[in-house]
């Protein structure tokens, strides 16, 4: 986690990336599953998760491969989320992040969009994975 933190710190963060599968039906579509997300920064994937008790965990990856078993007829997907959760497509300034390697505890991105400071929270404890506030 302490390499990551450093990279956002310093370089803040390009893209946030979940995967999932696209239903391959009538009408295509993108079901995500937020299990992992993926934080790009610096040219660099950062794969976060959960271990066994809770705490969050970060390692860097070459590239995003599929995690779970997809249908025959579904296809493996990765979709970004940034302009979801900063409701803009400006880059934005990391500040400070809060975060406490406990189970449970969430992961806080303090950041700057313009001259207006906002919170982002990576909360672990939705069951079905990660839910951002």
């Amino acid at each position: 986690m302490k390499d990551l933190i450093e990279i956002l710190l310093k370089d803040g963060l390009d893209d946030i990336l979940v995967t999932g599968f696209i239903d391959v039906g009538k009408y295509l579509k993108f079901n995500p599953l937020y299990d992992k997300v993926y934080f790009v920064c610096a040219k660099k994937t950062f794969e976060i998760s959960l271990d066994d008790a809770g705490i969050i965990l970060s390692q860097q990856i070459e590239r995003i491969e599929p995690w779970f078993s997809v249908d025959e007829d579904d296809q493996f997907a990765v979709m970004s989320i940034y302009n979801q959760l900063f409701k803009t497509e400006n880059e934005i300034d990391v500040k400070k992040i809060c975060y406490q390697p406990k189970s449970f505890e969430p992961l806080t991105l303090i950041y700057s969009e313009g001259d207006l400071e906002r919170t982002l929270i990576l909360e672990p404890k939705n069951v079905f994975g990660f839910s951002f506030y």
